[in-house]
């Protein structure tokens, strides 16, 4: 199994055998692809691949020195390997930017408001600067 993934790129990951690996990993940063040994130096793959096996298409290697890895960077941080064959479907590329909005005639009691919103939609890396005018 084999999915286009760019180096450096942020990725949304769905995985297989969702019960053992979980659902998969949300704005994961593709470190680099790696054989079995460089894969292993980082995350033993061997048991993973093992306890998950039954619940992979056939046709998957039984033996994890033939699958091919992914090294990422988890959105908390966390450094982890999967295996090219244990991913669900392609992964989403994730494209950011930074966004300016504008809103005029606010008052500025409601910016605590503001910021209480964007907070509760899942938005923490954002400043509100007023501007004069």
């Amino acid at each position: 199994m084999s999915y286009v993934l760019e180096i450096k790129s942020v990725y949304d990951i769905k995985l297989k055998a969702t019960s053992v690996l979980g659902y998969g990993y949300h704005s994961a940063t593709v470190l680099g692809l790696l054989d079995y040994d460089s894969a292993n130096l980082i995350e033993d793959v061997a048991p993973i691949h093992a306890s998950i096996y039954s619940m992979l298409p056939s046709g998957t290697p039984i033996d994890p020195a033939d699958l091919t890895y992914v090294k990422i960077k988890t959105s908390t941080g966390q450094i982890r390997v999967i295996a090219m064959d244990w991913i669900d479907t392609q992964p989403e590329l994730i494209n950011t930017r930074q966004v300016r909005i504008v809103i005029s005639n606010l008052s500025l009691s409601k910016i605590p408001e503001l910021q209480k919103m964007l907070q509760r939609n899942g938005f923490t890396q954002f400043t509100i600067d007023t501007i004069s005018g």
